[in-house]
């Protein structure tokens, strides 16, 4: 059988540091340009992850809605 690891808060906000240091600006306007529709490849990524990382954290607000 598989094998199941739950991600510590620590960890998770270890990660969201790192993918916002690797795109080389800030979660804002990363977003902001996600908005616009001017995002590449390894940025959507990013943000993706950044999304699934603040569910994860429990944060309600999503960011297209």
């Amino acid at each position: 059988m598989g094998r199941i690891e739950t991600p510590t808060r620590e960890s998770l906000e270890s990660e969201r540091l790192a993918i916002v240091q690797s795109v080389g600006r800030d979660e804002v306007s990363l977003r902001a340009d996600a908005q616009r529709g001017l995002l590449i490849g390894d940025e959507w990524h990013a943000l993706e992850r950044l999304d699934a990382i603040g569910f994860l954290l429990g944060e309600a607000e999503t960011p297209f809605e």
